[in-house]
């Protein structure tokens, strides 16, 4: 870990969850970590984690490391934080295609309200910090991830398919529905669709197009008015026949 000044590093964990970003985050050095969760029931049990662990929890001006909020990150204010910004902000609140959670919009008000480097002072980033690396801060804000990229890839699957078809229902022949089928989305991390439960690891597809990828979110640069998610321009189909997609992140 760095030092961020007389109080060391404060970082705010925005959707913790389990809490385990927050406890990687006091292991590394953190002086503070704040670990928001909105869910009543995931901050309950993340309270059993961190005790689990060795990390007991208290009031942000205390001895402990970490210090759970059970509220909204834009319900957060800077007095629950100490009356302190915080210098690294760190947030898994990204689905399954990124920005589904809406991811930007959150970090935008955290680091507006609650992070060095924000507001009308901000300065640039240096290249140097483009990445998560140790080390002093220096100062200025830090994000983990910084980066996220978005692939994905056409398949063709005849078992999913056939999970998302329908051809009669109640003695009427309804096929004309699928038309607009649900394709089952199979995402790569998971090699299954979350929708369906379907694994695809465990049945056979091939792949018509891709992998491509089809944004990349600079969680430094990039804000939820401005940032252009308009997708793939060109796409080469290496085969005939109806197509699934199947998607994957990588940060």
């Amino acid at each position: 870990g760095g030092s961020g000044g007389s109080g060391g590093v404060r970082v705010v964990d925005v959707g913790s969850g389990s809490g385990l970003l927050s406890m990687m985050a006091a292991r590394a050095g953190a002086s503070r970590v704040f670990a928001i969760e909105q869910s009543k029931l995931l901050y309950d049990a993340s309270l059993e984690v961190l005790k689990t662990n060795g990390y007991p929890t208290g009031q942000p001006n205390g001895n402990s490391v970490i210090h759970p909020i059970n509220a909204l990150s834009t319900d957060v204010t800077i007095a629950d934080l100490g009356g302190e910004r915080a210098h690294v902000l760190v947030s898994e609140t990204l689905g399954v295609s990124v920005l589904d959670e809406a991811a930007l919009a959150y970090m935008d008000d955290v680091k507006e309200r609650m992070m060095v480097g924000s507001g009308p002072e901000s300065e640039s980033r240096p290249e140097s910090q483009s990445g998560s690396g140790s080390g002093s801060l220096d100062g200025l804000l830090q994000i983990v991830p910084a980066r996220v990229r978005t692939y994905a890839a056409l398949i063709r699957c005849r078992e999913l398919k056939e999970l998302t078809t329908i051809k009669h229902a109640s003695g009427f022949d309804v096929s004309a529905i699928n038309a607009i089928r649900d394709a089952g989305q199979p995402f790569r991390m998971r090699r299954m669709s979350k929708d369906w439960g379907f694994m695809l690891s465990e049945a056979e597809h091939t792949m018509v197009a891709g992998p491509f990828e089809i944004m990349e979110v600079d969680f430094y640069r990039h804000n939820a008015t401005s940032f252009d998610a308009s997708g793939v321009e060109g796409l080469v189909v290496k085969r005939r026949g109806p197509v699934l997609e199947e998607l994957g992140s990588a940060g």
